[in-house]
């Protein structure tokens, strides 16, 4: 729901100052929907997040050193799961 009223305000905005380029931010679900559905739209976007990895709470956290032969390192947790913890 979220995305769609960014979206909506995005393609009003647009009309008031006859541009194609848009800002999002937060990185998270929301956020990379509605600029995904933007970009289908013909908009250039430009995505800001305060983290350094897209994601939000949904993002996966890398276990360091488990990488072999040149390989990224395994997830080791996905930040939504460590939020519903006690």
């Amino acid at each position: 729901m979220l995305e769609k009223l960014v979206i909506l305000a995005v393609l009003v905005l647009s009309h008031v100052v006859n541009t194609k380029r848009v800002a999002i931010l937060g990185g998270g679900v929301g956020g990379l929907s509605a600029a995904l559905e933007l970009v289908d739209r013909g908009y250039q976007v430009d995505i800001y997040d305060r983290q350094e990895v897209f994601g939000g709470k949904a993002r996966s956290i890398p276990f360091k050193g488990t990488g072999t032969d040149g390989r990224s390192d395994l997830p080791a947790e996905h930040v939504i799961i460590s939020n519903f913890e006690d």
